[in-house]
């Protein structure tokens, strides 16, 4: 713009220098108007959907993902959540045996299902006729919705506000979703759910940072094969720690049927969100599948699961964090 010739005592009022910037912005969108910014309307609860929340206690849930964990039910009354492979046509009939087998079990259906792999997975609905299932694969989802059957959307899928619950619900059939774990407290409560649907969380997990079809290996440990293939995705089982330039530790893991996946040096564990919001999760979830962070854990899977059980009932029991450490809630405090 050429100001040469204007005055420097000139005053120009407010109104038309936000006429001249209106134009200019007009002049760089090729000669279209702008679009005035929309104010989207805020949620509120309905009294029906408010007065089940004060009824409300949350339930327990436990991921796992070995055949040697699944007499964990008969230890407690909590959920039972199974991880299916990544590699499911690789795994189908083992996977319908092991369900028929054990009816309780609810799949927990990874994000990565490609090609063959989906279509097997789909195959296991079909033939193995789940009530419900958990799923960070959309697509899942959506063949779990054309079956028929109940079906929750995973942590993976990053829930943060409501707009998404309500879209997953009337669109697609959704009957809950975990909460996303990467935002605070007051972005949680912010969340107003949909009526008849369950809001899930998941309050201690190894926290994942990466999922890749190449092999972290060559780089690290070493590996005799030069490329990961299908027998790789099927048998390989391999962990290993990892340091960055900065002097970051990471944890690097490969579990028979999965894709290599990167993780953070310490799981996370937030117990705060119990005391804080008590009656916002229809659900929590505690994860116990063998992954290896630098959190140790001083007591079995079932002395985990009664310690958890304590503190969701708001017991004595043994103290959490004495018990599981060390451990982090970073993202429960920053936020997005």
């Amino acid at each position: 713009m050429d100001v040469t010739g204007v005055d420097e005592s000139l005053y120009m009022p407010y109104k038309e220098q936000t006429e001249m910037r209106e134009q200019i912005a007009i002049a760089l969108n090729g000669g279209k108007a702008l679009v005035a910014p929309v104010t989207l309307p805020t949620f509120a609860a309905d009294a029906e959907t408010e007065t089940a929340s004060e009824q409300n206690t949350p339930s327990l849930s436990v991921l796992i993902s070995s055949v040697d964990d699944v007499a964990l039910a008969t230890e407690s009354d909590a959920t039972l959540y199974y991880q299916m492979p990544e590699a499911m046509a690789m795994n189908l009939t083992a996977m319908q045996d092991l369900f028929a087998a054990n009816p309780h079990l609810i799949p927990w259906f990874p994000a990565i299902l490609i090609g063959d792999h989906y279509k097997a997975a789909v195959t296991f609905l079909e033939t193995v006729k789940p009530a419900r299932i958990v799923t960070n694969n959309f697509g899942m989802g959506f063949a779990a919705h054309e079956l028929g059957m109940d079906w929750i959307a995973g942590p993976h899928m990053n829930i943060t506000n409501s707009y998404s619950l309500l879209c997953l619900k009337e669109e697609f059939g959704c009957k809950g979703a975990f909460i996303s774990n990467e935002i605070n407290r007051t972005q949680v409560k912010q969340i107003v759910k949909p009526a008849d649907f369950e809001l899930h969380y998941s309050v201690y997990h190894p926290i994942m940072l990466m999922t890749s079809r190449q092999c972290f290996f060559h780089q690290t440990v070493g590996c005799k094969k030069k490329r990961f293939d299908d027998k790789c995705l099927r048998k390989c089982d391999k962990t290993a720690s990892i340091l960055s330039l900065k002097g970051e530790g990471f944890v690097v893991d490969k579990q028979r049927g999965d894709h290599n996946a990167m993780y953070s040096q310490t799981h996370y564990l937030n117990t705060d969100v119990m005391a804080d919001l008590p009656l916002a999760f229809n659900g929590l979830m505690i994860d116990l599948r063998n992954i290896k962070t630098d959190t140790q854990v001083k007591d079995s899977k079932a002395g985990v699961i009664a310690a958890f059980t304590q503190q969701i009932a708001q017991q004595d029991g043994k103290p959490l964090h004495a018990l599981i450490s060390p451990s982090t809630k970073t993202q429960y405090k920053k936020g997005l």
